[in-house]
């Protein structure tokens, strides 16, 4: 298996950066992840499994922002834990999100309808013009 310098999520916030000329900002969990895949499968599991938060590093500057792209990989069929804690403790009342996710084989999962859920009065971005526009990045 190949390491490879950047992950997708961030290859692809970059390119959307660089695109409408806006800052990129990484949520970074406070224990950083390994890298070994097998490994990362084993920690997603034990997160969804036992409901855990990671703890991150604060991200005050997003949230002076009225639009978040929120980029993602699916972990076991939803956000990733580290995201569902951010968002758990960030006012996100009245932005508009546009989600991306970045894992091949199962898109999204159930991940759009658990950010709906956790933010109930966010516009989460969700149709057919903002995949595409993504997807041509």
């Amino acid at each position: 298996m190949v390491e490879l310098a950047k992950g997708n999520t961030e290859v692809v916030a970059a390119k959307i950066s660089q695109s409408i000329a806006c800052e990129q900002l990484e949520l970074q969990a406070v224990t950083s992840y390994p890298k070994s895949y097998n490994k990362m499968v084993e920690i997603a599991e034990n997160e969804k499994r036992d409901q855990l938060r990671p703890l991150f590093y604060g991200l005050e500057k997003a949230l002076k922002r009225e639009i978040l792209f929120l980029g993602f990989s699916n972990w076991c069929g939803g956000l990733p834990k580290i995201v569902v804690h951010f968002l758990e403790n960030y006012n996100i009342k009245g932005k508009t999100i546009f989600p991306f996710c970045t894992l091949e084989g199962s898109a999204f999962g159930n991940s759009l309808f658990e950010l709906k859920a956790l933010c109930p009065h966010a516009k989460i971005m969700t149709d057919r013009a903002c995949c595409t526009w993504l997807s041509c990045l």
